[in-house]
């Protein structure tokens, strides 16, 4: 069966090399203040950034994080049936929503900074909700 926009099956081992250590780094970074020397970097008055100096850890973190879940979640399985798709497609769906409804919910019963932290955790929570959805109904087949 032909799929579209799916990354090969070999790119998915990388996904969860990437993952563990990334979601480690970006934890150790939040609630611990945990940063690379090396990443330190000093943005000059004429950028559109924050002036001053700068760590990119965090934002190391995040990319390793979602550019891993997107390994994972979106790599063809050997067997891609009709049946893998209604699942990915399902599992899509019901993490949209589910990401949809926490943000709704985050809306109106949090404020200041932890609705900050709200939007930081939404930036990932769709495609690991959608990472643990399929993987489980996959497990169930």
């Amino acid at each position: 069966m032909k799929t579209h926009f799916l990354f090969p099956n070999k790119i998915k081992p990388l996904g969860w090399i990437l993952f563990f250590p990334s979601l480690l780094l970006g934890t150790t970074n939040l609630y611990f203040d945990f940063e690379f020397d090396f990443l330190d970097l000093v943005v000059s008055s004429d950028t559109l950034f924050k002036f001053g100096p700068q760590n990119l850890t965090d934002e190391f973190a995040l990319v390793g994080v979602l550019v891993s879940l997107m390994m994972i979640g979106f790599s063809k399985l050997k067997t891609e049936d009709e049946y893998v798709q209604k699942i990915r497609l399902d599992s899509l769906l019901w993490a949209m929503y589910l990401n949809i409804t926490l943000v709704i919910l985050s809306t109106l019963f949090l404020y200041g900074g932890y609705y900050f932290s709200v939007l930081i955790y939404n930036l990932f929570t769709l495609p690991l909700f959608f990472v643990i959805r399929f993987h489980y109904y996959l497990s169930k087949r």
